[in-house]
């Protein structure tokens, strides 16, 4: 899908993705499941968060990344292969959840959102997989509500190992949203194989549907949701394109966290990590291996 010349973030996730020969194509909907499911809504301390459910088997949560929402996981679980039950919500700031400009409203209570959805489902646990911010909220959920996950998945996730750095990172991004120059400096320094012209057109298109100043809230509570991360003994899934600007966060924080493993995907980026065999394949082993473990 392109508009105005540049691949939207919700084909680079979703609807695109490699084939077994590496060349790109649109891969179907076996159940329509993500696509086709109704949309729902939970209440928790008076923010409404939409999230979606479909399917049958271990349930599976799917949280996207900054600027993004529930729809550009469509496509992605189907490549799985593994029976699981989908559930992918927008996170709040973002899509049809609730937005604010009040930084109190974020941090670690991303991560709560996700037990909430859980609860309304009367789930127990839950198997999570995450982009981006979303691989931060999982790590995050992880972290504070063990019993909940079942495994998680950190895909090129901004996990910086504390909060000094990450404010260092995100404080010049959050000036720019507020001067109103948009994510601009943001997405050329996290694609820089895009054209010249990419990272404003991109910008443009994720600042239409969505509010600058919830995205700027959002990361001005980023260093209190890294710093709400501690290693665990959770079951704990890495994947990093070795592209990406953030690669060797996610090399550090394997080796901080005990019994984590990694998956290094040489040619992907940022985005085009998501839709990697190597990932999907990662992905599916640890969904297929947890499961096995449980029912054992």
């Amino acid at each position: 899908m392109m508009r105005n010349g540049v691949l939207t973030v919700a084909a680079l996730l979703g609807t695109v993705c490699c084939a077994e020969n590496g060349s790109s194509q649109v891969v179907p909907t076996r159940a329509a499941t993500l696509a086709n499911a109704p949309n729902q809504f939970v209440e928790i301390g008076g923010v409404r968060v939409r999230y979606r459910d479909a399917g049958a088997g271990a349930p599976v949560v799917f949280l996207h990344g900054l600027g993004g929402r529930l729809e550009d996981w469509v496509g992605f679980p189907d490549r799985l292969r593994v029976p699981h039950r989908v559930i992918a919500l927008d996170l709040r700031g973002f899509g049809e959840s609730a937005k604010s400009i009040d930084d109190g409203r974020y941090g670690p209570h991303l991560a709560d959102d996700v037990v909430a959805v859980l609860d309304a489902l009367r789930l127990p646990r839950a198997h999570l997989v995450g982009h981006s911010l979303g691989a931060l909220v999982a790590a995050s959920a992880a972290t504070q509500y063990p019993g909940r996950v079942s495994s998680a998945a950190l895909i090129a996730g901004p996990l910086w190992a504390d909060r000094a750095s990450a404010s260092a990172a995100v404080e010049p991004w959050v000036r720019d949203l507020v001067s109103g120059r948009g994510l601009v400096s943001l997405l050329a320094w996290l694609l820089p194989a895009l054209p010249a012209d990419g990272p404003r057109q991109m910008s443009e298109l994720l600042l239409k549907d969505n509010d600058a100043s919830s995205i700027a809230a959002v990361l001005r509570t980023v260093p209190a949701l890294v710093e709400s991360v501690h290693p665990s003994s959770s079951n704990v899934l890495l994947v990093s394109g070795a592209r990406d600007p953030l690669h060797a966060l996610s090399v550090a924080f394997a080796r901080r966290y005990p019994n984590a493993s990694f998956v290094q995907v040489p040619e992907a980026d940022h985005i085009t990590v998501v839709s990697s065999r190597e990932t999907v394949e990662a992905v599916r082993q640890q969904l297929d291996s947890t499961t096995k473990k449980k029912a054992a």
